[in-house]
């Protein structure tokens, strides 16, 4: 959010030591800690409120639409849509082997892949 690098905060905390002596610096520091924390929690709440007022299952669907726009789910997608139009037709699988490193799971089904080609 800011840019402040170590040599800013150090400039930061010398005028503070200097404004408000080593006396109060702790009790400011503090109140500020309890100052910052409370923001946080109200605009946590305001946040849960928000997304609790909006229709989340409209949100999630577009988040699914999303995610498969990549192409990690256009590859999901095919290789599902795969598996399931061979299983309507009674194929059976010959690409699918046995249980080995490289085979993942896509929609229940076991699926192999050639790391090389990944």
């Amino acid at each position: 959010m800011f840019d402040i690098g170590l040599p800013e905060f150090l400039v930061l905390g010398v005028l503070a030591l200097i404004v408000f002596g080593p006396d109060r610096l702790p009790e400011i520091a503090a109140k500020s800690a309890r100052a910052i924390k409370a923001l946080r929690i109200k605009a946590n709440a305001a946040t849960a409120e928000l997304t609790e007022s909006l229709d989340l299952p409209d949100l999630s669907d577009i988040a699914g639409k999303v995610r498969s726009a990549t192409p990690a789910g256009m590859m999901a997608n095919g290789l599902s849509g795969l598996l399931n139009s061979k299983k309507q037709n009674g194929e059976a699988d010959a690409n699918v082997g046995p249980r080995s490193a490289n085979a993942v799971r896509v929609d229940g089904e076991q699926v192999t892949f050639d790391p090389d080609a990944t």
